[in-house]
C-alpha cells in the first residue's frame, strides 16, 4: 500500500522539493498547503497517514498550534520541519506530541529515514493500543475474577466478577493498596495471611493461593477462594505490576472424593482454556506488530546511506524481533492457531527416529529403549509438529534424569506404543471421542520427578522448574497434542521418575500403506 502524506509548508520551493522526494520514494502526497488552518481542515477530509508540518507557518496559526488542533481531532503522526532548533521552540513543540523532527536544510535520506521510522513507531503504538483494548474487553468478559495492580501493589484494574466478589467497585478501589481490597485469612484460624500479590511482587514469581483461603469482602462477608497471582513485566522485562486470577470455591463445593477429583480436573482444563484464549489473542496481535517491525527494518536497511552505528542498532532490533517472532509461533501452536500440514504419520517410525536422535544428544549414561506394540500406528497429523512434540518430552526427561546420575548409577528412559480403546470417563475428562481407537505413546524416565505442588502447572506457558520461565516448555507439547485432537496425561513420583501418556486418534483410512 502507498502511505498518504500531507505536506504543510509555506515556502513553495521547499514544498516542491519535499513532494518530489516523497513521490520518488513511493509515497502519495494527498495535498500540499501553506497554512495551519488549511492543514486542520484537510486532515479531517483527506485522512492522511502522516503529516510533514513546518513549525514556522505564516498567519495566525503556526505549525505547533495546528498540530495541537489535529491531535485533538485524530491520532495522525506529525513530523515537524524546522530551521529553529532552539530550546524555547522545542519545548513548545513537545506539547503537540510530534513523532519526530527534520531540521532544515535537509537531505533526501533524512526525510525518507524519518518517515519510515515514524510510520513504524505509529504502527506499533496503534497495535499496542488495539491489544490493550482487546485485553481489557477479554478480562471483562471472562468468568474468573481478575485484579491487576501496578509495581507498588496499587489497584489498576478489576473485572465485574472481581468487583462482585470483593464488594469493591473499580472506581472506589483504583489506586488503593491491594491488601486493603483483597483481604485474605486462614480458613481455620481466621488469622490474616500474607497477600499473594505482595509476595509475587516481592519475589518476582508466580504464587499459588492456598486452597483453604478466605476472602473477606467489603461488607465483611467471607468466601473460600483459590488460584494464583503472577508478576507482570513490561517489554524490557522490568516488573510493572501483578495480576491475580481467583475462583469462588463455594460454588463448587462437593463432598464425594471422586466428584472433587473430577471437578479439580475440569478446573485445570478451564484454566488452560483461559491461557489458550489469552495466548491466541496475544499471538495474533503481536504477530501483526512483529511483521510490521521486521518489514520496516528491512526497508530501512536498503538505504545506501545508512549510518554504520544505526545499522548495528537495527541488527540488534531485528534479532530481538526475530526471537520474539519465534516465541509468537510457539504461542500460536499452544493456542491451536498454527496451521497444520496433515499427512499419514507412522508413530512407530517417528518414535524410532526420535529415540535415535536422543541417543546422539543425551548423556551416554542414560539407557534409552523402545517397544513398538502398536499394530495400527497411523495417525493423520503434521509430521514435523509430532516429531517436535516427542523430542521435547524426551529432552525434558533427559534434563530430569541428569541430576540423578553418578559414577555407579545410570539413568533410564523408555518409549512404547500401543493401540487402545479408551474408557468413556477418560474420554469425557480429556474431550476425546470414545468411539475411536487411539495410539498410546508412553514415555517414562527415572528422573527426579515432579513435586506434587507443581503438577497442575506443568503445561502452563512460561512455567519452568529451572527458574528462567522464558520458554513455553511442555505447553508446546500440550498445544500440539490438542491440535491433533489428542490428549496427554502424566504421573510422577518425586525422587523416582515420571511417565507421560500421549493419545492420538488412529487414522480411519485402513488402506494407508505403513
Amino acid at each position: 500500500m502507498k502511505y498518504k502524506v500531507l505536506i504543510v509548508e509555506d515556502e513553495s520551493v521547499v514544498a516542491w522539493h519535499l513532494q518530489d522526494i516523497l513521490e520518488q520514494s513511493g509515497y502519495e502526497v494527498v495535498a500540499s498547503v501553506g497554512s495551519g488552518e488549511d492543514a486542520v481542515k484537510l486532515t479531517q477530509t483527506l485522512a492522511p497517514d502522516l503529516i510533514l508540518m513546518d513549525i514556522s507557518l505564516k498567519g495566525d496559526m503556526d505549525g505547533i498550534e495546528a498540530a495541537s488542533q489535529i491531535l485533538k481531532i485524530c491520532k495522525i503522526p506529525v513530523i515537524f520541519l524546522t530551521a529553529h532548533a532552539d530550546k524555547h521552540t522545542l519545548n513548545r513543540a513537545k506539547n503537540a506530541m510530534p513523532y519526530g523532527y527534520i531540521v532544515k536544510p535537509f537531505q533526501e535520506k533524512d526525510v525518507v529515514s524519518a518517515i519510515e521510522i515514524v510510520l513504524n513507531k505509529h504502527q506499533q503504538v496503534s497495535l499496542e493500543k488495539e491489544m490493550e483494548i482487546w485485553l481489557e474487553n477479554l478480562l471483562h468478559s471472562v468468568g474468573e475474577s481478575v485484579i491487576a495492580t501496578d509495581e507498588k501493589g496499587r489497584i489498576k484494574f478489576m473485572n465485574p466478577t472481581a468487583e462482585e466478589m470483593t464488594g469493591w467497585k473499580l472506581n472506589d478501589a483504583s489506586g488503593r493498596d491491594i491488601s486493603e481490597v483483597f483481604q485474605l485469612f486462614d480458613t481455620k484460624t481466621r488469622e490474616p495471611i500474607e497477600n499473594p500479590a505482595k509476595l509475587a511482587l516481592k519475589e518476582n514469581r508466580l504464587v499459588e493461593l492456598d486452597k483453604s483461603v478466605l476472602l473477606r469482602a467489603k461488607d465483611g462477608s467471607e468466601l473460600e477462594i483459590t488460584d494464583s497471582a503472577a508478576p507482570i513485566k513490561d517489554s524490557n522485562g522490568k516488573l510493572s505490576g501483578v495480576v491475580i486470577i481467583f475462583f469462588d470455591c463455594n460454588k463448587c463445593s462437593l463432598t464425594n472424593p471422586k466428584e472433587k477429583q473430577l471437578l479439580e480436573h475440569l478446573r485445570r482444563i478451564k484454566k488452560m482454556d483461559v491461557f489458550n484464549t489469552l495466548s491466541s489473542g496475544f499471538a495474533n496481535n503481536f504477530n501483526s506488530l512483529l511483521t510490521g517491525i521486521l518489514g520496516n527494518i528491512a526497508l530501512l536497511k536498503r538505504d545506501d546511506y545508512m549510518n554504520p552505528d544505526l545499522e548495528k542498532k537495527l541488527d540488534r532490533i531485528e534479532g530481538a524481533a526475530s526471537r520474539a517472532a519465534l516465541l509468537v509461533k510457539q504461542l500460536m501452536i499452544f493456542s491451536r492457531q498454527a496451521g497444520l500440514s496433515p499427512e499419514p504419520v507412522n508413530l512407530n517410525q517417528e518414535v524410532a527416529h526420535v529415540v535415535e536422535t536422543l541417543r546422539k544428544l543425551t548423556d551416554p549414561r542414560i539407557e534409552i529403549h523402545a517397544e513398538f506394540n502398536a499394530d495400527r500406528p497411523i495417525v493423520i497429523g503434521d509430521r514435523s509438529q509430532i516429531s517436535e512434540m516427542l523430542l521435547a518430552i524426551g529432552l525434558n526427561a533427559h534434563e530430569a534424569i541428569v541430576p540423578t546420575l553418578t559414577k555407579r548409577r545410570q539413568g533410564k528412559m523408555g518409549f512404547s506404543t500401543h493401540v487402545e480403546s479408551l474408557s468413556p470417563v477418560f474420554c469425557a475428562e480429556h474431550r476425546l471421542d470414545p468411539e475411536k481407537l487411539y495410539v498410546h505413546v508412553a514415555i517414562a524416565d527415572s528422573g527426579i520427578g515432579i513435586k506434587n505442588e507443581l503438577k497442575e502447572r506443568v503445561f502452563e506457558p512460561f512455567f519452568s522448574t529451572k527458574g528462567s520461565g522464558r520458554g513455553l516448555g511442555l505447553s508446546i507439547v500440550f498445544g500440539i497434542i490438542k491440535n491433533h485432537h489428542g490428549a496427554i496425561s502424566f504421573t510422577s513420583i518425586p525422587g523416582q521418575g515420571s511417565l507421560f501418556d500421549i493419545y492420538l486418534p488412529v487414522s480411519a483410512h485402513l488402506d494407508i500403506v505403513e
